[in-house]
């Protein structure tokens, strides 16, 4: 085996442990009892025994052999960087991270130190002047510039809190705090700026002043709440940098023996390092004060105006050009790390923060730690390797960069020292799920050495470097921090009370996330995730926690699984996405076995009088409307029109429309509507792919048909109950049934059968070929229920329809209401309504965004109950239109692609002004909805994936398309065996609260005023056009409409006119 699949360690059982399923069960598996499996060699020369001492410092171990493992003693990349530092301070050699992590053992790096190219002459850091302003060092620089520009801004603004349990002396703290403040300078420090430069002042005077306050009074429940508030409180204070303090004490009593301290700070002076010595360096001050005994605490090597001295002298010339040569090439062509977010993102950077806290469990800790001793990395890299991937699900990319900290403190003299030293660095690479975890580690361990060997020059130059567009939105290069603190020392006790970190408030965000990783001293891990609260709610960082956890457990039971086998849902996540956000099915309603006409004629039955259908003055009532269509569907069926053909549908918008179309159902027919304004060209490629029985128009629109079709004319004579066969104009129709009785199977061609098509409606196709989707009558049936329990009979009872017939929306306009003993008013189309004298009611509006805005903007007031708009992505703006047009109105926003049969999911505002667009909302009744990645694998809620629906809404599919429809309509795996589901095409993610939230298309697909338009057809007509080279389109919108823009090139000496093209 390759060494890093050889065991660290082989345990000896009688049995291997197993789950109830008899598979060895892993978790059960005992800890190794040590990490040391070879006989202890003692060093043999005078490198080895110096390095051997240096790590035994480091590790915190009594004794250290020439070929025990840095790792599997306990080291990480933090301890191991300590490492370098005390190697060049003793042995004079500069090695690498790499070198660390590649030698492993002291007999393998102590031919490294050994080596001339590793000499490093010595660079010690001498004392700068004191009572003298002293530069800034360059992490300071920029904070600088930012605190002059926010002006009393609290971004940077941290600190560290500390839980004090036990008899605390109250006087001894403040002169241990005072004694802190004269051992650092970074506590005395302000700014100022002297010709034009910013410097940094240390004061003389040691005093760090305590506040009090007093919780002790609340309830148990109500104290952390209430302590909670006076940190955050006290971190949202601003600093002043010129006059300071930038370091404040906050004491709040919880009882007598019961404390929390806060040392409130500005980022300028301090860093994640420095909390823990502080928090070191405060406890040992206070055992003093207390006991009146000697602190015991090493004087500081360095302080740090001297590092900024130093670090600014040094700086000149090319003495980062190596550095910046690497990340000019790492980071070349990056692009942002697109994280889908709860809210829209502002177009300037906000810091407004929040953090969410979750628990690693030691044995998942301990299984991660020996899964990367094998592997010849840290933690970290793992750490980081779930981070990338969960960056990766969320936004789709393979390529994923997100920064880190490195603690910036390359000599040993600063490893006691507090103040600004971290430095951030990109990690970047390539997220490829069919690679194995063991093969993704690897990959990351190389970027992880490779960005920390070049962590000398600061980012700020970085970024000044690479000068990448400037987004006000964004931080630059990276928006995600993945970070790992220093592990804690175990809880101190000092005088008598018990010392230990506490949880510290992020009022402030300074990135979009922060996933901290921080070790605990008891060996388990606690995972901050840091959230800016102006673009993700706390759902979404408790989520994302949950999900990071996930991704650890799976790295670690599995290192050879591919990264695509990682699983982020729970089976019990999982249920609930596939069956809780689903509507349970339903059997036994009419939605199951029933036609359209018999649903139609049971209505019909049940309210003969009422009526159905008004146009302008004209008015049917149900039983009228169903002779006229029994008369014309007699007609149709002489004519040869059945079950499984077509007859297409050429008429004006007029009260006929609806005996017309229910005559082509009734026969037994689907229907094929053909707008009388399409283009010819369009309108006779639809006619050639269908091959309807017939083709049924009027005089009036005749004129829109090929020259080589013969329609069958219908005269109004013929729809009138007082029309004779015999009458002038009409066709021969000797020896046709004309009677108005409702039709049975013996007079149709064939019986009729709900999975027979009921219409047949042509969408855009990317190929540039348009597709007819054939819906069943067993799918509008469904549809139908729904709207009849949605809406109910009376938000049926008068429907405005506006849409052509060419839309699908039209088959809820047209249909459902009459399947509900509802009525329908057919008008022209929408704006229509603004346009006529006076206010116009309605019970129903239905049409698309861009459309319904005009409306609102006509002279007429137009007033509905319900609002439903389709077909184009709902503007938050449109809902407010609506809302104050119409206060009472209900408004929807559904959503559905016509191979679902018009909706698929519905949102309901119930009175709610929404501030960004609303959702598309939860899958209607026998509507499933599945959120899935490439490899059909649900997709958590936040996690962006593409939509697939299930259920009984489905179309057939795609008319005389075997392979398409194959291709779209595919097995649908969480249900019963031989059902489908559609693949959308369309981006969405669930919600935390089960909605669903549109994002985009894949392909090139868009909607204008409710029609679905493929560019690549838009693009192929236009090429085709004479004199075209080249052709592009695409949407545009302005003035609150959304036009198709189509853009020619022409061919070499040929003039192409825009009016001839369209």
């Amino acid at each position: 085996l390759p060494a890093h699949m050889v065991p660290s360690a082989v345990v000896v059982l009688d049995a291997l442990p197993l789950t109830p399923q008899h598979k060895t069960d892993l978790r059960a598996l005992p800890a190794p009892g040590g990490a040391r499996t070879e006989e202890h060699v003692e060093p043999r020369t005078g490198d080895e025994r110096a390095l051997a001492a240096i790590w035994a410092d480091v590790l915190g171990v009594d004794a250290v052999g020439v070929t025990d493992d840095f790792f599997d003693l306990g080291g990480d990349s933090i301890l191991a960087a300590r490492t370098l530092t005390r190697i060049r301070e003793a042995l004079g050699a500069r090695l690498s991270l790499r070198d660390v992590f590649t030698a492993r053992t002291v007999a393998a790096l102590a031919p490294l130190a050994a080596e001339p190219s590793a000499a490093a002459p010595s660079d010690p850091i001498p004392s700068a002047p004191r009572g003298k302003p002293v530069p800034l060092s360059s992490a300071q620089r920029r904070l600088w510039f930012l605190d002059d520009l926010t002006d009393g801004g609290t971004e940077y603004n941290t600190g560290v809190s500390l839980r004090l349990r036990g008899p605390l002396d109250t006087p001894a703290l403040r002169r241990a705090l005072d004694r802190l403040a004269a051992r650092h300078d970074s506590l005395r420090t302000t700014f100022a700026t002297v010709d034009g430069q910013g410097v940094q002042l240390v004061a003389p005077e040691a005093a760090l002043p305590l506040r009090t306050r007093d919780v002790e009074h609340l309830p148990a429940d109500r104290q952390d709440d209430a302590v909670e508030r006076l940190l955050t409180e006290e971190l949202r204070r601003p600093h002043d940098l010129t006059t300071g303090p930038l370091t404040r004490a906050l004491l709040v009593r919880r009882a007598p023996e019961d404390h929390v301290l806060l040392l409130a700070q500005h980022h300028i002076v301090t860093d994640g390092w420095s909390v823990g010595v502080l928090t070191r360096d405060l406890t040992a001050l206070y055992r003093a004060e207390a006991r009146g005994e000697p602190d015991g605490l090493p004087r500081p090597g360095a302080q740090y105006p001297d590092f900024a001295l130093w670090e600014h002298e040094r700086r000149t010339g090319d003495a980062d050009a190596d550095d910046l040569g690497y990340w000019k090439r790492h980071l070349a062509g990056l692009r942002p790390l697109e994280l889908p977010t709860d809210r829209p993102r502002p177009a300037v950077r906000t810091t407004a923060g929040a953090a969410h806290r979750h628990h690693l469990p030691k044995h998942l800790v301990d299984r991660l730690r020996q899964l990367a001793q094998g592997r010849g990395t840290t933690v970290f890299t793992l750490f980081a390797g779930a981070a990338a991937v969960l960056f990766s699900r969320y936004s789709g990319q393979r390529d994923v960069a997100f920064g880190t900290v490195t603690n910036g403190r390359g000599h040993r003299e600063l490893e006691d020292v507090t103040g600004f030293f971290a430095n951030t660095v990109v990690l970047r690479g390539e997220v490829d799920d069919t690679v194995t975890v063991d093969r993704f580690v690897e990959s990351l361990r190389a970027t992880v050495l490779d960005a920390f060997a070049h962590d000398g020059v600061p980012f700020d130059r970085v970024v000044e470097e690479l000068a990448p567009p400037r987004d006000p939105s964004r931080t630059p290069l990276v928006q995600v921090l993945v970070v790992q603190q220093a592990a804690p020392a175990r809880p101190q006790l000092a005088a008598g009370v018990r010392v230990e970190e506490h949880p510290l408030p992020r009022p402030a965000a300074r990135f979009d996330l922060v996933l901290e990783f921080a070790p605990r001293a008891d060996g388990d891990c606690e995972l901050t995730v840091e959230y800016n609260t102006d673009l993700y709610e706390a759902a979404t960082a408790a989520r994302m926690s949950r999900q990071l956890h996930r991704l650890l457990e799976g790295m670690a039971d599995g290192p050879q699984r591919t990264l695509a086998e990682l699983p982020l849902l729970s089976d019990d996540e999982r249920r609930t996405l596939l069956d809780s956000r689903n509507p349970p099915a339903r059997a036994g309603d009419h939605a199951d076995g029933a036609t359209l006409p018999a649903l139609f004629e049971a209505q019909v039955a049940r309210t003969p009088d009422r009526t159905a259908v008004t146009c302008g003055g004209a008015r049917l009532d149900y039983a009228g409307l169903n002779r006229r269509a029994n008369r014309l569907a007699r007609l149709l069926t002489a004519h040869g029109a059945g079950p499984e053909s077509l007859v297409a549908l050429c008429l004006p918008r007029s009260a006929d429309l609806l005996p017309a179309l229910w005559a082509v159902l009734k026969s037994g027919a689907g229907y094929l509507p053909v707008d009388p304004g399409y283009p010819a060209e369009r309108i006779r490629f639809m006619l050639a792919d269908a091959a309807p029985a017939l083709v049924v128009a009027t005089r009036e629109t005749a004129h829109a048909l090929p020259d080589d079709c013969e329609p069958l004319l219908l005269q109004d004579v013929l729809l009138r109950e007082d029309a004779e066969p015999s009458d002038a104009g009409a066709p021969d129709l000797t020896g046709a049934d004309l009677t108005g009785a409702d039709l049975t199977d013996a007079d149709r061609t064939r019986p009729l059968d709900p999975s027979h098509p009921a219409y047949v409606i042509y969408t855009s196709g990317s190929t540039g070929r348009p597709k007819g989707v054939v819906v069943t009558h067993r799918s509008v049936a469904a549809l139908a229920a729904w709207a009849e329990e949605t809406f109910g009979p009376r938000g049926l009872a008068h429907v405005v329809a506006s849409t052509s017939l060419n839309f699908d929306v039209s088959v809820f306009e047209l249909l459902c209401p009459l399947l509900a003993g509802g009525g329908v008013e057919v008008v022209a189309d929408l704006p229509a309504l603004a346009d006529g004298p006076g206010p116009r009611r309605a019970g129903l509006l239905s049409g698309v965004p861009s459309v319904l805005s005009r409306v609102l903007g006509g002279d007429s007031a137009v007033e509905a109950d319900t609002v439903v708009l389709a077909g184009e992505a709902l503007p938050a703006r449109t809902v407010r239109d609506i809302r104050d047009a119409m206060p009472s109105a209900e408004v929807a926003n559904l959503y559905g692609p016509t191979e679902a049969t018009v909706y698929a999911t519905a949102w309901f505002a119930d009175g709610t002004v929404p501030d960004q667009a609303p959702p598309i909302g939860r899958p209607v009744a026998r509507t499933r909805a599945y959120v899935l990645d490439r490899l059909l694998r649900p997709q958590p809620p936040g996690v962006t994936g593409e939509l697939y629906l299930g259920g009984g809404g489905l179309a057939r599919g795609y008319l005389r398309r075997p392979g398409l429809t194959a291709a779209r309509f595919v097995a649908d795996p969480f249900g019963a065996p031989g059902d489908r589901m559609y693949r959308t095409g369309d981006l969405v993610r669930w919600s935390a609260d089960g909605r669903l939230e549109y994002l985009g298309r894949i392909d090139q697909q868009v909607k204008v005023r409710g029609f679905r338009i493929e560019l690549g057809e838009v693009e192929e007509a236009l090429r085709r056009c004479t004199g075209v080279a080249e052709a592009a389109a695409t949407v545009r919108d302005g003035d609150g409409h959304r036009r198709l823009a189509g853009y020619v090139v022409p061919a070499p000496g040929a003039r192409v006119e825009p009016e001839a093209v369209r």
